[in-house]
């Protein structure tokens, strides 16, 4: 997914999105028996642009394991995500030559995925 940091979280139609589609008997269930469940192995990459640089963000470092907490475990990890990455993308309004590299770097984590999974 991929979505800008909004008020320290994903924007409301996303959210709304997630809550309407990734619905419970159709997307996720709860099966002990993977070879039962919908709830395959699957790969989940979050690429969160945001606006503000690195170092305003280093004194609010706990807020951002917060929002990777509440993403990674508690919606990607319901939906049954085995493995799941989050990226924030910061200074996504800064200089071309800083966007190009924040390109380069969601490049970079989209490589990562293994394929086997």
């Amino acid at each position: 997914m991929v979505f800008p940091l909004f008020w320290f979280g994903m924007p409301a139609m996303l959210k709304g999105w997630l809550e309407r589609v990734w619905s419970w008997c159709w997307a996720y269930d709860q099966l002990d028996d993977h070879n039962k469940s919908l709830q395959k192995p699957r790969i989940a990459i979050q690429l969160i642009p945001a606006g503000a640089n690195p170092d305003t963000w280093e004194p609010h470092a706990e807020i951002e394991k917060s929002m990777i907490n509440i993403w990674e475990t508690g919606t990607l990890g319901y939906f049954g995500f085995t493995d799941k990455r989050t990226h924030f993308l910061y200074g996504s309004t800064g200089s071309e030559e800083r966007r190009k590299s924040l390109l380069e770097q969601a490049y970079q984590a989209g490589l990562q995925i293994d394929e086997r999974q």
